[in-house]
């Protein structure tokens, strides 16, 4: 059988530590649709 190694979601030990780091997916997601100049 085929083992998978999936990533997993990341773990945060505070709450400012995953805001920061769902800010920063964020950020990089209207920078590339900026770039492609795609609108919602």
């Amino acid at each position: 059988m085929i083992q998978f190694n999936l990533p997993q979601p990341p773990t945060f030990e505070r709450v400012e530590d995953e805001r920061l780091h769902h800010q920063q997916r964020l950020v990089a997601a209207f920078r590339l649709f900026a770039h492609f100049r795609i609108i919602f």
